[in-house]
C-alpha cells in the first residue's frame, strides 16, 4: 500500500500566505503613495534643476582665512629661517674665526638644513592623512604642530599626529606639543 501524498502542506500553505501578505502590501504602496513618489514640490525647488550647485560665500571666507594663517606663518618661518641661515653664513665668511667655532656654525646650519626637511616631511605625512591644514616647528628636539580641525581634536587624531612626528623625527611623545586652530 501507498500512502496519499498530501498536496497542501505547511510549507506550502506559508508560501501561499507570504505571497497574498507580499500582494496585499503592494497594493496598499500603489493605492496610497501619491503619483510623483510621495514628493511635494515647492515653487523654489520646481523653478530649479535637481542637482544644481548653491554657492556659500561664508564656508570660502572662513577657508580662505584659515588658509591665510597658515601661508603667513609658514612665510614668517621661512624669513626667520634665511635670516638665521644668512647670519650663519655671515660668520663663517669671516677669516678671523677659528675652526672650532667654523665647525659649531656648520653644525646649525646643517642643523637647521634637517630641521627644515623633517618638518617638511611631517607636514606632507599629516596632509596624507586628512589634515586640511598643518604646520610643523621643529626646534633642537622639541617639536610643535599646528593643525586646523573642525571641533575638537579626537584623540585618534592626536595618535596621528604623534605618530607622524615620532617617525619622521624621532622626537619623543613628551617634547611634541599639538596646537588646534578652529
Amino acid at each position: 500500500m501507498q500512502k496519499k501524498k498530501k498536496i497542501f502542506g505547511k510549507k506550502q500553505i506559508l508560501i501561499a500566505a507570504l505571497c497574498v501578505v507580499l500582494g496585499l502590501a503592494v497594493w496598499l504602496n500603489m493605492e496610497y503613495s501619491a503619483q510623483n513618489g510621495g514628493l511635494t514640490l515647492t515653487t523654489e525647488s520646481a523653478d530649479k534643476n535637481l542637482g544644481d550647485t548653491k554657492f556659500v560665500n561664508a564656508t570660502v571666507e572662513n577657508e580662505t582665512a584659515d588658509k591665510n594663517y597658515f601661508e603667513n606663518a609658514k612665510k614668517e618661518r621661512q624669513a626667520a629661517r634665511e635670516d638665521a641661515v644668512k647670519l650663519i653664513q655671515e660668520a663663517l665668511s669671516k677669516t678671523d674665526i677659528t675652526e672650532e667655532e667654523r665647525a659649531t656654525k656648520l653644525e646649525e646650519l646643517s642643523a637647521t638644513a634637517t630641521a627644515v626637511s623633517k618638518e617638511a616631511d611631517i607636514e606632507t605625512a599629516l596632509a596624507a592623512k586628512n589634515f586640511k591644514n598643518v604646520m610643523a616647528m621643529i626646534s633642537g628636539q622639541k617639536c610643535t604642530v599646528i593643525v586646523q580641525v573642525d571641533g575638537e581634536l579626537l584623540s585618534s587624531q592626536t595618535l596621528q599626529i604623534q605618530d607622524a612626528v615620532t617617525s619622521v623625527s624621532g622626537i619623543k611623545l613628551e617634547d611634541i606639543k599639538i596646537v588646534t586652530v578652529k
